[in-house]
């Protein structure tokens, strides 16, 4: 279950984040005959079922039902394990406080090749992103968050660039991503300490990685207020975390399927 939170904590950053600092599409502004009312409300609740692959040997893929929960405000966001603030906002540029939950990456029962590995502890990631130059219907980001609890001391700091399709119901944004990671937020996810070694696991110090992602996020209104969400994605691990003794998959995919109804 925790890789599958894991995924939660992912996609909040890949494809809801993207979302959540992005204002309403202009369209969906201007009522017309074939368009829906304005949105005003600003909380949605409703499920999603998410299914993800780990890239840890012998680990396998998830299904998990989880519950699919949003605000949106003009400065406050939460959409699942994110949450993010607004603090400075011009017309093609925002800055804002984010804090995401990371739940540990494995557990050893998940595969008879991460018996013996440490407890590697969930945690609080807190930092900064700014958005922009924003000129839609392309849009970036930038985003550096760090470790506040102390589970694995380390950074990570990732540049999006994305492309927002928007249509009379709803939009498609495909995006591109690339992630750095500090060795100790590596070291947490694919490093072996020499006590955790093995004669067929040897102790491995990944250094830092930079990791390349593509994902995509689909939303549709209907009925004036459920919207119906599709996000899909895949991360391709660099040549450090590929060559760690716990990691099989070099290329991780991730999907999440929800509904939501708009208070």
């Amino acid at each position: 279950m925790t890789r599958i939170l894991i995924l939660l904590s992912g996609l909040g950053f890949c494809a809801c984040a993207a979302m959540a600092e992005t204002a309403v599409p202009p369209s969906a502004s201007r009522p017309g005959p074939s368009l829906p009312p304005p949105v005003t409300n600003r909380f949605s609740a409703g499920a999603a079922v998410i299914v993800s692959e780990s890239p840890y040997i012998g680990a396998d893929t998830r299904f998990l039902p989880v519950p699919f929960l949003n605000y949106r405000s003009p400065r406050f966001q939460v959409t699942g394990l994110r949450a993010s603030y607004s603090v400075w906002r011009k017309p093609f540029y925002s800055l804002s406080t984010v804090g995401q939950w990371r739940f540990s990456p494995f557990d050893e029962e998940d595969s008879p090749a991460l018996d013996g590995l440490h407890s590697r502890d969930p945690g609080l990631e807190a930092g900064l992103r700014l958005a922009g130059p924003r000129f839609l219907p392309l849009e970036t980001g930038l985003e550096v968050r760090g470790d506040t609890l102390g589970s694995h001391d380390g950074l990570s700091a990732a540049f999006d660039l994305g492309w927002r399709f928007i249509g009379r119901n709803g939009f498609f944004r495909p995006s591109l991503r690339l992630e750095w990671q500090s060795p100790a937020l590596a070291d947490y996810l694919y490093g072996v300490s020499e006590d955790e070694s093995r004669a067929d696991r040897p102790a491995y110090d990944p250094g830092d990685t930079l990791h390349c992602g593509l994902d995509g996020i689909y939303v549709r209104t209907f009925a004036n207020r459920w919207e119906w969400t599709l996000t899909a994605g895949v991360n391709l691990l660099d040549k450090e975390a590929a060559d760690s003794p716990i990691v099989e998959h070099t290329a991780v995919w991730r999907t999440l399927t929800g509904i939501g109804y708009r208070f």
